[in-house]
């Protein structure tokens, strides 16, 4: 898991070191549209957190003056109280309630280890489509400096085309 990891990640840094390096050429679809979403979410991100304070803030008991703050936080203080209480008891129960504990934990784990997977092989399919995509703009490049005739131009742009062929063999 660790070495698909990690091969993951250097397809993932090599695909960004492409995606900076090419920018100027290859501005994709996916990438306009996180750059819409990031600008979209540091603008209403602020506005958001104002709207839930304001909510948090409201009194929902006029004669004690509560509000759902206050309440959110008892709620959760009697909850941890009532975990502490029973986690004290020794016995069966107490056994059983790590034993759930702990199957939860594995199986959180698991999950996450699925979604690292899918992620990764998610990313590892976009890299290769923007490989298959740059190697077509250099065959077009390539095609197109062949008829103005520079040889040195056009063995650079092969050699190069050649290990995008190697990567997508990989």
């Amino acid at each position: 898991m660790r070495k698909t990891i990690v091969t993951q990640q250097n397809a993932i840094n090599e695909k960004n070191a492409i995606i900076k390096s090419n920018k100027k050429i290859l501005p994709t679809p996916e990438t306009r549209k996180l750059k819409k979403i990031d600008k979209f979410l540091k603008r209403i991100g602020p506005k958001l957190q104002k709207i839930m304070d304001h909510v948090f803030d409201t009194v929902i008991d006029d004669q004690s003056g509560t509000t759902i703050r206050e309440e959110a936080t008892d709620i959760l203080k009697d909850s941890i109280n009532n975990l502490k209480e029973q986690l004290k008891q020794k016995g069966l129960q107490n056994e059983e309630i790590i034993a759930r504990i702990n199957k939860l934990f594995a199986e959180a784990d698991k999950e996450r280890a699925a979604a690292r997977k899918t992620r990764a092989e998610s990313d590892q399919l976009e890299f290769m489509n923007l490989v298959r995509k740059l190697r077509m703009v250099l065959e077009a490049q390539k095609l197109m400096n062949f008829i103005d005739d520079d040889h040195e131009e056009i063995k650079k742009i092969s050699t190069f085309i050649e290990v995008l062929k190697e990567i997508l063999k990989d």
